[in-house]
């Protein structure tokens, strides 16, 4: 049995208490609800994950950001790949996230995503026959961290990572360096840093 225990203390939310964000596979109801990102606690790191999808093309731009509780960017992968749906996309993405995380030694991480459905279907909660193998996938890895939580936050929250798999796409090639990053980008992680909490 998955659990996740204390992702949304982990992001400094104080209306959450402990007691109310100890999330078992069968538990879909925590998220976050503030509009703009926000920062991890000091000891964990969050990466945020979306998926840009070409209908035309049948072709998806993923894409995972990794910060710090200052807002720095740690670690980012993005890349194109072809898919069917918007919500396999979705999936990948946080699939990517994860391995972004196996790469990594942060002992602490929060996946967090745009993507109600696929965070529940990770989380135990309705399953989606498209994306259940690629829910196995990412619960599976996730065992092999020392921590990975997973939360769904909404678009203005993962607007970071919707804006690199929107760049990916339209460059049609992928970002592995932090220092390869447009400014756009950066300028949008300065952004998030300064308004958070």
């Amino acid at each position: 049995m998955l659990t996740i225990t204390r992702a949304n203390t982990l992001c400094n939310n104080p209306t959450i208490n402990e007691h109310e964000v100890r999330v078992s596979s069968r538990n879909t109801s925590s998220h976050q609800s503030s509009k703009a990102w926000r920062r991890p606690r000091a000891d964990a790191v969050k990466i945020n994950c979306d998926a840009a999808f070409n209908s035309d093309l049948q072709t998806i731009a993923l894409a995972s950001i990794a910060r710090d509780s200052s807002g720095a960017i740690l670690a980012v992968s993005s890349r194109v790949s072809p898919a069917s749906s918007p919500l396999i996309a979705e999936a990948l993405a946080v699939r990517e996230g994860v391995l972004l995380a196996s790469a990594t030694p942060w002992p602490k991480i929060l996946i967090e995503s745009d993507n109600q459905q696929v965070i529940e279907a990770i989380r135990g909660g309705t399953q989606q026959w498209a994306i259940n193998q690629i829910v196995r996938d990412i619960i599976t890895s996730s065992r092999f961290l020392p921590f990975c939580g997973f939360l769904w936050t909404n678009r203005e929250g993962n607007n970071l990572a919707h804006v690199l798999a929107q760049l990916t796409m339209a460059f049609g090639s992928p970002f592995r360096l932090v220092s390869s990053l447009p400014p756009a980008v950066l300028e949008i992680a300065a952004s998030d840093a300064s308004q958070s909490s």
